[in-house]
């Protein structure tokens, strides 16, 4: 009775153990995964202009950046504002590319902006969405043609 009962104790273990390296194997490869995507930043900073004419009162604008502070270039990159109130999409451009440790840009005007967000591809292949509050989310990927 008491073998049966360490032979039990010792499979429980076994299978613990084992659920415990599958889920840290698991958790590593997620890490793994988003590494390149962490990098990517979208900020949303304040326009100052160089020179200003005193006759006009200038709108406020708002320069919408993404930047890779990785090593590996993004792909397909879009950079996307969100519209106050309803929180559709807005402006858009769209870049082939950001090169490691580069940034694009493009100006909005504050009142009619809610937020901005970039969908980008790393070199692995995987879709991402950064959003300027630092979320990043993994996103599908458009369904290819024909199927």
């Amino acid at each position: 009775m008491a073998s049966a009962i360490v032979t039990g104790a010792a499979a429980l273990i076994a299978a613990l153990t084992y659920f415990r390296q599958v889920s840290d194997k698991h958790a590593e490869d997620v890490k793994r995964r988003r590494q390149q995507a962490e990098t990517v930043t979208v900020n949303i900073t304040r326009y100052l202009p160089l020179r200003v004419d005193p006759r006009y009162e200038p709108e406020e604008r708002l320069n919408i950046q993404v930047r890779n502070d990785g090593t590996l270039a993004i792909f397909n990159v879009a950079l996307v504002t969100t519209q106050k109130g309803n929180g559709r999409d807005g402006k858009q451009q769209l870049y082939t590319s950001v090169l490691a440790g580069e940034s694009e840009s493009f100006l909005e005007f504050e009142q009619q902006m809610g937020g901005a967000y970039a969908t980008f591809t790393d070199t692995a292949g995987v879709r991402w969405k950064r959003w300027h509050n630092g979320e990043l989310e993994e996103i599908p990927h458009y369904p290819k043609p024909g199927k």
